[in-house]
């Protein structure tokens, strides 16, 4: 049984255990006081989600680049590479990306804000594993907990090569107003490293002020939100305008991770450019 089934049982069984507190606690009715709750308990366990699987199954790109094993394991030698990233992160996102690095030699800390205090007016609770861990999410679905190699109010004190911002609604949406984040994002673009943002993740760039005037691109619902911002939008699988890299969806990460790649070994800023689907031939 796969970790992810375990993790829906085990949510389910949690969900029962609840709902049964719940209903002893007002006294068993009737059968239908009982019966009623479980099955909303059971029809949450459905949710909109990305398939991992059907990804793979439908974009053989994608495939061979999360499980081939790399032609040369030090491609990276001497590369650190920060995801910034915090809760609600799109888990292929961020797992591709690190993992991809890390089988090439490069150093890749998973960097995130640290548990925000929020006003207790507000209802929003946290577990205690969001101490030191980041919740990732396939969609609308949980996912895993995902270890913090490094704050970012840390981060600036290492001299990482890139910085690469996964998508997933809810994780840009918070980092675009952490004053750590836009910080160290700024700082990476002051220094000319390599800004790299997928999805969701332009939406950072955006509140950091780095878009205006340039070509980029982003998942297709947020494309409105870089025009505004003074982009040059075009809807292709990533856009490079010299150290920044930008790209769409999931299905682009084989295009992302080359164009992070080529950045990496290129000195200078490079001319924007745009970077096609491949070409499908019929048979």
């Amino acid at each position: 049984m796969t970790t992810t089934k375990l993790s829906r049982l085990f949510n389910l069984f949690l969900v029962v255990v609840a709902t049964f507190a719940i209903v002893a606690a007002r006294g068993f009715a009737s059968e239908t006081t009982l019966r009623e709750p479980l099955a909303q308990a059971a029809q949450m366990q459905s949710v909109p989600r990305l398939s991992t699987r059907q990804l793979e199954e439908e974009n053989e790109p994608l495939r061979r680049v999360l499980h081939d094993s790399p032609s040369n394991p030090h491609q990276f030698e001497g590369k650190r590479l920060a995801i910034l990233t915090t809760d609600g992160v799109e888990s292929i996102e961020l797992s591709a990306n690190r993992d991809y690095f890390r089988k090439r030699g490069a150093v890749v800390d998973i960097v995130a804000p640290r548990l925000p205090k929020i006003d207790r007016r507000l209802g929003v609770q946290y577990p205690l594993e969001r101490e030191h861990n980041i919740l990732t999410v396939r969609y609308m679905e949980n996912a895993d907990w995902v270890k913090i190699d490094r704050f970012t109010d840390e981060a600036e004190n290492f001299d990482y090569d890139a910085v690469i911002i996964a998508g997933g609604a809810w994780n840009p949406d918070s980092l675009r107003i952490d004053p750590g984040t836009l910080s160290f994002v700024r700082t990476m673009a002051d220094k000319g490293k390599v800004i790299a943002a997928i999805c969701h993740g332009p939406l950072v760039l955006i509140n950091a002020g780095l878009l205006v005037g340039k070509n980029a691109t982003s998942t297709w619902n947020v494309q409105e939100d870089l025009k505004n911002a003074g982009a040059r939008v075009s809807d292709v699988p990533v856009v490079v305008d010299g150290k920044i890299i930008t790209s769409r969806h999931p299905i682009d990460l084989p295009q992302f991770l080359q164009a992070i790649g080529e950045a990496l070994h290129t000195r200078g800023g490079s001319a924007a450019h745009a970077v096609q689907p491949p070409v499908r031939k019929n048979g």
